[in-house]
């Protein structure tokens, strides 16, 4: 297990006084955030590396925007949270000036209310079967018109009740096909040529229908995926290149794991290769030079020694900090464009 930053005994607790936010405000101005672990013994503080640092995110940084929140910053939190869910801090960086824990608790007091109160679901984003009444004034922020609002108004208020009703008795799905009667294995030439007419003829369609259509004892998830990731004309073979190793990293710190969306913004690869190629080389990429994988954020990889005197601690810290920069120098910039439309898409 990672050891603790430093040793609780002979640390301060409980409220920091205005000297302490001061020693830390100075040293910071003067040298940079750097590695919080050696901070406080470099800055003079007998508190914790991991309190230095929230002190100063939530409270001292100079950046920070006070005050209520605006309605745009509640639509884009709103919009971000249906795509990443409960990871505040990255919800966070796309605001300027608010932090992870004051996104939270924004989300938590106000915001998750307000989505409950209009009758959709705070963890999915979608309609809930609550009450007509609710369901359809949700509806009017997707609604075009008022005329379109109205109508689909009165078509659900007779069909809504019979399927809130009966929602828990919907059976699970049906697998796609008898998996007694189908060929397993590797894909034979001829199995591949009835693939490729069926699909430019007829368009790839249903996939639980297309094998007995194209006369293929497959299953459809198999057509699927063999049309997917070896047979489609637009499939992008080779290399990858600078520019999309930089896009996948960049797309990775906002979408985590997510293979299928960051493979749609990578024309001709599938979700599977960008997977294995992140696995077998991104992610190494990232830990050699110093990065998590995991949440794109600068780290150690080793443990720094005991530092003596507070002029090694300083020398030590600034040393520090010039590597992180020179490290961040290398850094994607993360500033995405997440388009309105994009978002609702997915």
């Amino acid at each position: 297990m990672r050891k603790p930053c430093c040793e609780k005994k002979d640390k301060n607790k409980g409220a920091w006084s205005k000297q302490e936010d001061q020693k830390l405000i100075d040293y910071i101005h003067k040298h940079g955030e750097g590695c919080w672990r050696s901070l406080p013994q470099a800055a003079g503080l007998l508190r914790c590396g991991k309190s230095c640092r929230l002190r100063w995110v939530n409270y001292l940084r100079p950046d920070l925007k006070r005050g209520n929140f605006g309605e745009d910053e509640e639509d884009l939190i709103i919009r971000l949270h249906a795509l990443l869910g409960n990871r505040w801090s990255l919800i966070a960086g796309r605001l300027p000036g608010r932090t992870d824990n004051e996104v939270k608790n924004y989300w938590n007091t106000h915001l998750r209310k307000k989505l409950m109160q209009m009758g959709i679901d705070p963890n999915n984003h979608r309609l809930g079967c609550t009450t007509t009444t609710q369901l359809c004034s949700s509806l009017l922020i997707y609604s075009p018109s008022a005329v379109d609002f109205l109508s689909l108004s009165l078509s659900l208020s007779l069909s809504l009740s019979p399927i809130c009703n009966n929602f828990h008795r919907i059976p699970m799905r049906k697998p796609c096909c008898d998996k007694k009667d189908t060929n397993k294995g590797a894909w034979s030439k001829q199995e591949d040529q009835k693939l490729i007419e069926y699909i430019q003829k007829h368009g790839e369609g249903r996939w639980r229908l297309l094998p007995e259509a194209a006369g293929l004892l497959r299953c459809g998830k198999s057509c699927r995926l063999r049309w997917i990731n070896y047979l489609r004309p637009d499939l992008k073979r080779g290399n990858f290149a600078e520019d999309e190793d930089d896009l996948i990293i960049k797309l990775h710190a906002l979408l985590g794991n997510r293979w299928s969306l960051i493979a749609g913004r990578l024309p001709g690869r599938t979700d599977n290769e960008v997977k294995n190629y992140w696995n077998t080389h991104l992610r190494k990429k990232l830990i050699a030079m110093g990065i998590d994988p995991n949440n794109n954020r600068l780290r150690y990889s080793v443990p720094h020694p005991q530092l003596k005197n507070s002029q090694d601690a300083n020398d030590h810290f600034s040393d520090a900090s010039t590597s992180l920069e020179n490290k961040a120098c290398g850094l994607p910039d993360l500033n995405l464009n997440l388009a309105e439309s994009n978002i609702m898409e997915e």
